[in-house]
C-alpha cells in the first residue's frame, strides 16, 4: 500500500496514535501526513505493539519516547482536539 513521501538520510518520522477518533498517522520531519488507518483502534483491540522496519546493512535508528521535544507539534495536536470534544 503506497503511503506519503520517501524518507532518507536524517529524516525524522513519527507515529500517531489518536485513540480519540481511532486514526493512525505517520509524520515525516515534524509535519503530519494523511491518516494511513482509520477506525482500527477499537475498545477491544489489544495493546498496540510498535516496531520499525530497516532497509538496508548499517542504518540506525535513535528512538524518542518522550525525553525529548518532538519534531511534531503534539501540544497544538493536543489543543485541536481539546476544543472539538468540549
Amino acid at each position: 500500500m503506497p503511503y506519503g513521501p520517501c524518507y532518507g538520510k536524517n529524516d525524522v518520522v513519527g507515529v500517531c496514535l489518536n485513540f480519540v477518533e481511532k486514526t493512525v498517522f505517520f509524520t515525516k520531519n515534524g509535519l503530519g501526513l494523511q491518516n494511513i488507518f482509520v477506525n482500527t483502534l477499537t475498545d477491544n483491540s489489544t495493546n498496540p505493539i510498535p516496531f520499525i522496519g530497516l532497509r538496508t546493512k548499517g542504518e540506525c535508528i535513535q528512538g524518542n519516547f518522550g525525553d525529548k521535544v518532538f519534531e511534531f507539534d503534539l501540544n497544538s495536536y493536543k489543543t485541536h482536539f481539546q476544543k472539538i470534544y468540549e
